[in-house]
């Protein structure tokens, strides 16, 4: 995943259904001393009245839906 990917959400959260759509606007690594890095992004989505939120989602909760191009 990378930013600008269109991404549908697996995990619902309280205001965000499960398969809610978002885009990708940014992303970054966390390490906890441990050598593996798990990646946070950061997702906008659009709510029922047209207001912006941005969330922040592991990539585990998260699936492809298109690809940018670049």
């Amino acid at each position: 995943m990378k930013i600008g990917d269109l991404v549908k959400i697996r995990r619902a959260s309280i205001g965000i259904p499960s398969g809610s759509i978002a885009l990708i606007v940014d992303e970054y690594a966390i390490n906890y001393g441990d050598p593996s890095e798990e990646s946070v992004f950061i997702l906008e989505l659009l709510n029922p009245e047209k207001k912006i939120w941005q969330v922040r989602r592991m990539a585990r909760d998260l699936e492809i839906v298109n690809n940018a191009t670049r």
